[in-house]
Formats: structure tokens, sequence, C-alpha cells
């Protein structure tokens, strides 16, 4: 290597270097996320109650802390969580409690997405007549049961309460 190309080699490798050290890294703009996300967690706040008013850009990094947080406590809001991703809990976490809340976020999850391929196959034109009425009646069940395993799940904390539609005024 020539005597010119080490200086600006050198510059190249030392510029990110002192980003980093002066805190200019883009990930400092997802710190009020990721503090957010940890007062979630500390206050037991489901998912859905609070990532909504999170920058686009940030959800990801603040659902992980969120998610480890919840994980280093064993707390069932995680199970929940870990069961509606289909992912495994943390091996160190076990119990009854946890168990059935990742039980039920799995039944839930597994609804969630059986729903959504449902109503993605019945968009589909070539769709026959009687496997339209087969998907109609799977959503329908669907549909039915969904509701009541979220109630479950609002009962015990899990997910933020329902929103009541306001009443028609007459």
């Amino acid at each position: 290597m020539n005597r010119l190309a080490r200086p600006a080699l050198a510059t190249v490798l030392l510029i990110p270097i002192l980003f980093m050290l002066s805190g200019c890294d883009r990930t400092s703009d997802c710190d009020p996320a990721l503090e957010a996300a940890a007062a979630a967690a500390d206050q037991r706040l489901p998912l859905e109650a609070w990532i909504d008013a999170q920058p686009q850009d940030c959800q990801a990094a603040a659902i992980a802390r969120w998610d480890e947080h919840l994980a280093a406590e064993c707390a069932p809001l995680h199970a929940f969580h870990a069961g509606r991703g289909d992912r495994e809990m943390s091996g160190a976490c076990e119990g009854v409690e946890l168990n059935s809340a990742w039980n039920l976020g799995q039944m839930i999850g597994e609804l969630e997405a059986e729903l959504g391929q449902i109503r993605s196959a019945l968009e589909e034109p070539e769709l026959t007549p009687e496997a339209r009425r087969d998907l109609r009646q799977r959503q329908v069940v669907i549909e039915r049961d969904l509701p009541q395993l979220q109630a479950l799940a609002r009962f015990d904390g899990l997910l933020p309460a329902a929103e009541i539609p306001d009443s028609p005024e007459n």
C-alpha cells in the first residue's frame, strides 16, 4: 500500500469510531421508543397498548426491548407474546401461569394467522364455489371463537381492554 493510501484508509476507519463515541449514531433516534418499551414492560402493558405510538422504524427494536424486560422477569405477558408469535419461552421460565399464558397466546396467534390466510384465499377469483363455501364456514367459526379467546386474554391483562364503539345518538 502506498503512503498516500494509508492516511486515507485511517481516516475512513476512524470516522465511524468517532461518531459512535460521540453518540451520533442512528440508534439514538430510537432512544425514546426504547425507553417507552422498558416503561411499558415495567407497567405490564400489552404490546398493542403502546407500540402504535412509537415511530415505525423503531418498533422492532422497541418490541425486542419490551420482550427482553418481560422475559428477564418471566412475566406471563412475555409467555403470551411468545406463544402468539409461535416462539418458545425462555428456558428459565416455568410455571402453570406461564404455560397457560403461552398456550392462550399460541391459540390466538394460530387463529389470527388462519383468518388472514382465509381472507387472502377468498380474494382469489379462481376459487371453486365449494372451496369458497368451506373457507367461509371456517371463517365464521374463527370469527366466533377468536373474540372469546381474546376476551380471556383481556381478562388476564395480556391484551388491552376492548374499545366499545360509541352508541348512535338519536
